[in-house]
């Protein structure tokens, strides 16, 4: 009797820097910008910097997996601008921010940003997020997507979905 063995290996790069980081997240902040054009309650400048300056704390301590603009409508229904981060050398193109309706949505719709971390740097993430005011416990919008596009800078990036 024979056996085989098929040993694969591939290697994953952490693509981040800096500069990647404000490129890319400076193409979500434009999509949040165009939120607060809207006129939802709440969503104000200083709440995008705050969003921000977290995502982007985040993303240097290698520990943000995803965020989403959630948009709940005044019926309940649930929408969502999802951003999923890939910092492994993934990506092939840069696409243009914007794009995103808002006012398709109701000025009364409630907005807030969800995020899932990632275990690296947890204790001093946690630690930072509860400085910051940011609480646990929310709950990720599920459901169909549109098509994605991507905001990417030297292989690190965000894809971005619209779902609901």
């Amino acid at each position: 009797m024979s056996t085989y063995a098929n040993t694969l290996t591939a290697s994953q790069t952490d693509a981040y820097t800096e500069a990647r980081a404000k490129y890319v997240m400076g193409k979500a902040y434009d999509d949040l910008l165009a939120a607060m054009s809207r006129g939802f309650s709440g969503v104000t400048k200083e709440r995008l910097n705050d969003w921000r300056d977290v995502l982007l704390y985040l993303m240097g301590k290698r520990a943000l997996k995803w965020f989403q603009l959630q948009i709940i409508l005044p019926d309940g229904k649930e929408k969502a601008v999802m951003y999923e981060l890939q910092a492994n050398g993934s990506f092939l193109s840069d696409d243009s921010s914007g794009g995103v309706n808002f006012f398709q949505f109701p000025k009364e719709a409630t907005v807030k940003i969800v995020l899932q971390r990632n275990q690296n740097n947890f204790a001093e993430t946690s630690a930072y997020l509860a400085a910051r005011g940011w609480v646990g416990g929310a709950k990720e919008i599920t459901g169909t997507a549109s098509a994605s596009i991507t905001y990417s800078k030297d292989n690190y990036g965000l894809t971005r979905k619209i779902i609901g």
